[in-house]
């Protein structure tokens, strides 16, 4: 098997994963935060690292912990972005909005790195976006707080998958992950506690749960296989691959009774048809 087709399948898994993130999390809001939750399963994916890989942390330098740090800032300033927008905006908006990450990753490319996009991905791009508008959008035009607080939300998204695709290539992507984990530990943790008072109900199956397949799939073995596995595609069709990460949430919120219309259906198939045009360029 090719490693770019390798990449992108696995990169499909994390998506997958991560989608199933959306009704565990929807479920799991009632006993924890949001910031208690990023808080819990960073420390968690943290240690389940640190126990597996222990011979690799005499390997992390300077060079691993400014890498580390870089990304795991941009990773959560986009997330406390993306949850204050929340505050003002709707879900569905916010998931519009956010996804627009997959315009401005080609291009920060032509920017950063004089590299324009080809046809096919160009093309790519466009479907994904049309399928994201039929999944996500609910006519609401207006523009408020939570909306600008998103689109820089998906801006620094953006920077942060950039961030992976230029450093996931040069550094060992577990110890890379360790770094980033602990950084946000760090950073979440305080802000969760003096936001939420880190409330945890730990008699709840939901929010149990929840923090064990986010923070050791989700966080730990998902932020692994991204630094290693990103770099060897087109940072362009990467972002358009994380748009799967909705259509994965919506279908699987489907098991908790939230319904799939047949407009967001046909979009999810647009951003998977958009996924595969996008894929064919790799090989």
């Amino acid at each position: 098997m090719r490693k770019e087709l390798k990449a992108q399948i696995i990169l499909v898994l994390l998506t997958a994963i991560w989608g199933l993130g959306f009704p565990l999390t929807s479920l799991a809001l009632g006993g924890i935060g949001p910031y208690t939750l990023v808080s819990v399963r960073s420390l968690l994916a943290s240690l389940m690292l640190i126990i597996i890989f222990r011979k690799r942390i005499s390997i992390i330098n300077w060079k691993t912990i400014k890498a580390g740090v870089l990304i795991a800032i941009a990773l959560m300033v986009g997330s406390f972005l993306q949850t204050g927008g929340m505050l003002y905006t709707t879900p569905s908006k916010s998931s519009f909005i956010t996804g627009f990450s997959v315009i401005f990753v080609p291009i920060f490319m032509i920017i950063i790195y004089k590299k324009p996009p080809t046809r096919r991905m160009v093309m790519s791009i466009v479907i994904s976006i049309i399928g994201l508008i039929l999944m996500t959008y609910n006519g609401d035009a207006g523009i408020n707080i939570g909306d600008i607080l998103t689109l820089l939300c998906a801006l620094v998204f953006s920077v942060q998958m950039l961030l992976v695709d230029k450093f996931g290539s040069s550094f060992d992507g577990i110890t890379l992950a360790m770094v980033e984990l602990i950084t946000m530990s760090i950073l979440a943790t305080p802000v969760a506690f003096l936001q939420e008072g880190y409330h945890i109900d730990y008699t709840s199956t939901s929010v149990i749960l929840c923090i064990l397949v986010t923070g050791l799939l989700g966080s730990g073995f998902a932020m692994v296989m991204q630094n290693k596995m990103q770099p060897l595609i087109n940072p362009a069709h990467a972002a358009v691959i994380y748009l799967c990460e909705p259509v994965f949430g919506v279908f699987f919120s489907l098991f908790i009774g939230d319904m799939l219309s047949l407009r967001a259906g046909i979009g999810a198939v647009l951003i998977l048809i958009a996924m595969f045009i996008g894929g064919q360029e790799q090989g």
